[in-house]
Order: structure tokens, then sequence, then C-alpha cells
């Protein structure tokens, strides 16, 4: 980034600019900060999402084991599934109690 004088003449203009930058980074932010759509993708999104082999994924599906949905013969897996499904697998630590 340059440093760069500024005159007094030419303060409003920076101003404006400045202004119409900070909108549009606003906004920018606006859109990020929404719930992001439910990705929806093959074995390669389960096995990002899960780091298990594509072998492991396949022998999970032969077992109904995984959430997945099939059409024809495509696989297809929902992320928000997945993480579910993680989330379900996790085991107490030791010296917790349940309520």
């Amino acid at each position: 980034m340059q440093k760069q004088t500024i005159t007094f003449d030419q303060l409003p203009e920076f101003v404006y600019e400045l202004g119409r930058k900070v909108d549009y980074l606003t906004a920018l932010l606006d859109n990020t900060s929404k719930e992001p759509v439910d990705e929806v993708g093959g074995i390669a999104l389960a096995a990002q999402l899960t780091r298990l082999s594509q072998a492991r994924i396949y022998t999970l599906v032969s077992k109904r084991a995984i959430p997945h949905k099939k059409r024809g013969n495509r696989l297809t897996f929902r992320r928000s599934e997945l993480l579910a499904w993680l989330e379900e697998g996790n085991r107490e630590q030791k010296g917790e109690v349940n309520a």
C-alpha cells in the first residue's frame, strides 16, 4: 500500500470513495455471514469431510451405516447429514456423568 498525500481540496472525494468501499465491504460481510447452502456432492465430498478412504465409505454405504442417497448408480451425500452423522459418533469423555 502506497502512501498518498491528500490535499484539502481532494478530501471530499476521498471520503466519498472511502464510504463506498466501506459499504461494499459491509455488503460482502453480510452475504458471507448468512447460513451456507447445504452442499451436495459425491464420494469425494464424503471422503473429504469424514477423512475416510473411498473404499471405507463404499463399505459403510453397503451397510447403510452412513447417510447417503442413491439415484441409479450415482451416490450423493449432503454436507449437513455427514456432519450430523460425525457428531453422533462422539464418545463421552472419561469422568462425564449423564444428567
